[in-house]
């Protein structure tokens, strides 16, 4: 309720009354938040900053976790319990065993969640650590990427162990392949990231493993901390340039439900203003309840996008499904540049911008270097020649 009085100087002074005692407060020193208004006390008592992103939350719905103070979005968002412990981890020190529980370091390996039942194939779980280059000549960007490689073990008496292995990768299970061992990196970037991939594909081979029409290979870009506007831009441009991702690849992928397309509307994209909006539109539910609880978990069929904002909530990166199984140095070095250069754009430009640029091949091709555009009219010429016009052709 808001209250003029009038004093006898004849000026007005309005005054606002606090949801919660009912005081009479000049306006300068009441609070409102989400239309109700506070005074100082009143204030105070019932609200606090989060840690994370600095804004203002109910002391009742917060969490406290040592020095910190998280908000309930932000814990959603970022932290996990641990399965064994209950320890609160941060998603950056989250490890997920076999069974893709969340787990501490310590109940990780001291309770033996790293192993696994398979008797023929060797599997092998490494700390998950993030490799920082010194050095950008190859690869420019900074940005923190992994990779999951699929593979199919044609000999089992010839496998890695741990002294074979780096230190930098882990051997996992997949499920959907049979005889299937999946080589999963840390966060690596820069020429760091050139580097590691040349050095695993090589042993990867030498060891007899291959891929099949089942295997996939997959990209985790690191998004941590990203606001929704660059979430946004990131939907915005993958749906304006998605298609020509696929002719890049073979027929299979297209219909594939492991890599689905994405089916959120430009208009829709352009009407979310906050992250709970991007969660409700992605998920198809404003029930916030069944929203938390679907973040919890990876296995929830939204992760099966060519790309997955799944994986953002779940923990912190967006996986690039499109591609096919390769462990082809070339094919997964030039795919992460194509993508890094696209997550640049998200970032620099605003969807305005986004929604200007032409969905043509020529504009998809002009965001790239020469060498990067040389690529991708070679593999479209491999797979979907018939959405090639003979002056593009020409350039490789």
């Amino acid at each position: 309720m808001t209250i003029d009085i009038q004093t006898n100087s004849e000026s007005h002074i309005e005054k606002k009354e606090c949801s919660i005692c009912g005081n009479l407060e000049n306006t300068n020193n009441i609070k409102e938040i989400d239309t109700k208004f506070y005074c100082s006390e009143c204030y105070d008592k019932i609200f606090i900053e989060c840690s994370d992103c600095g804004e203002m939350c109910e002391k009742a719905n917060a969490h406290f976790l040592e020095n910190d103070v998280i908000c309930e979005n932000c814990f959603d968002d970022n932290y996990r319990t641990c399965n064994d412990c209950n320890e609160i981890i941060h998603l950056d020190d989250t490890h997920y065993g076999n069974n893709d529980y969340p787990y501490c370091e310590h109940c990780y390996f001291e309770n033996g969640h790293d192993d696994n039942n398979d008797d023929d194939i060797c599997y092998i779980s490494n700390s998950f650590k993030k490799l920082k280059s010194k050095t950008f000549k190859e690869n420019k960007y900074r940005r923190l990427m992994g990779v999951e490689l699929e593979t199919s073990v044609n000999d089992f008496d010839n496998q890695f162990n741990k002294e074979t292995l780096s230190e930098n990768w882990s051997i996992v299970s997949d499920g959907s392949i049979d005889n299937s061992a999946e080589f999963v990196s840390c966060a690596m970037g820069g020429d760091t990231f050139n580097n590691e991939i040349f050095n695993l594909c090589k042993k990867i081979k030498d060891y007899g493993y291959s891929v099949n029409s089942s295997c996939g290979f997959h990209l985790h870009i690191n998004a941590k901390k990203s606001d929704v506007a660059f979430l946004k831009n990131i939907l915005l441009i993958y749906s304006k340039y998605e298609k020509y991702l696929f002719y890049m690849l073979p027929k299979s992928r297209t219909d594939n439900h492991y890599c689905k397309q994405i089916d959120i509307s430009e208009h829709s994209i352009l009407s979310i203003s906050n992250l709970k909006e991007l969660k409700s539109t992605y998920y198809n539910t404003q029930n916030q309840n069944v929203i938390k609880s679907i973040i919890k978990t990876k296995y929830d069929d939204k992760r099966y996008y060519g790309l997955n904002l799944h994986s953002f909530f779940y923990r912190g990166t967006i996986e690039i499904r499109y591609h096919s199984g390769t462990l082809n140095t070339k094919k997964i070095i030039n795919w992460s540049q194509i993508h890094l250069r696209l997550f640049d754009i998200a970032k620099k430009k605003n969807s305005f911008e986004i929604l200007e640029m032409k969905d043509t091949l020529n504009s998809f091709l002009d965001l790239f270097s020469t060498d990067i555009q040389k690529y991708i009219i070679k593999r479209i010429n491999e797979f979907n020649q018939e959405k090639l016009m003979p002056e593009i052709l020409s350039v490789i």
